[in-house]
């Protein structure tokens, strides 16, 4: 349950970055709002919160059922057919997805559309890699996933370690020492 909390901060920032429509809100945002409103009062709770922990899975079960709905099937969305707001929310959703087969059916079409979406859709692409590399047991490329054990942040290994600020800057992503920076910060502090 640890490691759902570290996309919180990355995925704040890219739906912040969307602006308000003044219209109103989509399906897909509301969902998006909903889970990262579980996410953050988990957060705030020191992920010890065993009835809140519940509570996300449940609405991430429910929120991947909605967007097996609304795929009909396919991997992913048509690059064109969501507007950039619900774009990042069902990608929040599906980062937040207990279906890992989801996940990676989906990374192969997103891979190919971020070129076309901006830095925002690599960055995305890099978080989902990350998760679909950790679940299948593999290291990581970019150093997104984190687990928390006892109020310490615990780095999925990375491969190429060496490396990863290079990959990172290389896509638009902070230093991986400033990313933890932040994600420590986020953590209640325990006595």
């Amino acid at each position: 349950m640890n490691k759902i909390l570290i996309a919180v901060p990355l995925c704040l920032i890219l739906l912040a970055s969307c602006g308000s429509s003044g219209g109103s809100m989509s399906e897909l945002t509301k969902m998006a709002n909903d889970d990262q409103d579980i996410r953050t009062r988990l957060a705030a709770s020191g992920a010890a919160d065993t009835v809140l922990g519940k509570e996300m899975l449940a609405l991430d079960s429910a929120h991947t059922r909605m967007l097996r709905e609304l795929l009909h099937g396919r991997a992913w969305f048509d690059e064109t057919e969501l507007k950039k707001r619900d774009r990042i929310s069902a990608f929040m959703l599906l980062q937040h997805s207990p279906d890992t087969a989801m996940q990676a059916a989906a990374l192969p079409v997103l891979k190919k559309q971020a070129s076309k979406l901006g830095p925002q859709a690599n960055q995305m692409v890099a978080l989902l890699e990350d998760r679909v590399l950790v679940e299948e047991g593999k290291p990581q490329i970019y150093g997104t996933q984190v687990s928390i054990d006892h109020g310490s942040l615990i780095v999925y290994p990375i491969a190429d370690s060496v490396n990863v600020d290079s990959r990172r800057s290389s896509i638009g992503l902070q230093s991986l020492s400033a990313y933890l920076d932040m994600l420590r910060s986020m953590i209640p502090k325990t006595n």
